[in-house]
């Protein structure tokens, strides 16, 4: 199975919460979270539009 791979957003979910984790460390805990969160809010609604397609 390819899906994830292949999917531009899951990609760019995965960098958003790349960044976002570096900027918790870094001490920008607020736009952090926001990355974290949006990376993960990119994953979900992926994951429901998949669903959705079957």
């Amino acid at each position: 199975m390819t899906y994830p791979l292949n999917s531009k957003t899951f990609w760019v979910a995965i960098v958003c919460i790349g960044l976002g984790i570096y900027l918790v460390i870094t001490g920008d805990k607020d736009n952090g979270m926001q990355l974290i969160l949006l990376g993960l809010g990119l994953l979900g609604v992926r994951d429901a539009i998949r669903k959705v397609e079957k």
